[in-house]
């Protein structure tokens, strides 16, 4: 996809394999730039992990990224996507944002997400449900919904694209679950090597 960029954006905490999955469907769609954002203040009042560290994270387990400090940068204010949004189309006007299959479901609860579906083309990732289920919701969130890649990049905006890959399993929330509960082992599937040495280093989330 040339010219365009594809803007990715998540608590991270911590990157895990599924974050991984995503940026390798986006590279196989040849996407000029892929920009991670990790939260700074969560808006829906989640308790994060130290930016520093999650940072850190993203940078052991990938490559051919980039990470960006924006929304950390903003100290203690809250940084709406719909900000980080226009922050990125000043420079990349092409933008297209990339959401996890379950973040769409709660989409409606962003702030100014109609809004945002005018700015920005979205691509959707699937998790691990089906189409069938993306498009029932998609329809009462009154989303026009591009069947094929091709039509989508040559779309503006005001639609979205369901990537119907082989989806992904993983979760922040199980990860920290199981590290808490001592069980190391059973999340060495769902994390990188690098990830799990930096966590377990670190004593993260215990």
């Amino acid at each position: 996809m040339q010219n365009n960029i594809a803007l990715f954006g998540g608590a991270f905490d911590p990157f895990h394999n599924g974050h991984q999955y995503i940026i390798n469907q986006l590279k196989l769609l040849n996407f000029e730039k892929i920009i991670l954002v990790p939260t700074g203040v969560s808006a829906f009042n989640k308790n994060l992990t130290e930016a520093r560290h999650r940072i850190n994270m993203i940078n052991a387990a990938t490559k051919n990224v980039e990470v960006s400090n924006y929304e950390v940068n903003q100290l203690d204010q809250i940084t709406f996507s719909i900000d980080t949004i226009k922050y990125y189309l000043k420079t990349y006007p092409q933008l297209v944002l990339v959401i996890g299959e379950d973040c769409f479901y709660t989409f409606d609860r962003w702030k100014d997400w109609k809004k945002i579906i005018e700015l920005v083309k979205i691509i959707v990732i699937k998790r691990k449900s089906n189409i069938d289920d993306f498009l029932l919701i998609a329809k009462t969130k009154k989303i026009d919904v591009v069947k094929s890649f091709k039509e989508f990049q040559c779309r503006q905006n005001n639609c979205l694209y369901y990537y119907d890959g082989d989806g992904y399993a993983a979760s922040s929330s199980e990860i920290k679950k199981l590290i808490k509960n001592q069980r190391i082992k059973d999340i060495q599937n769902l994390v990188s090597d690098d990830v799990l040495h930096y966590i377990t280093k670190n004593k993260l989330y215990i």
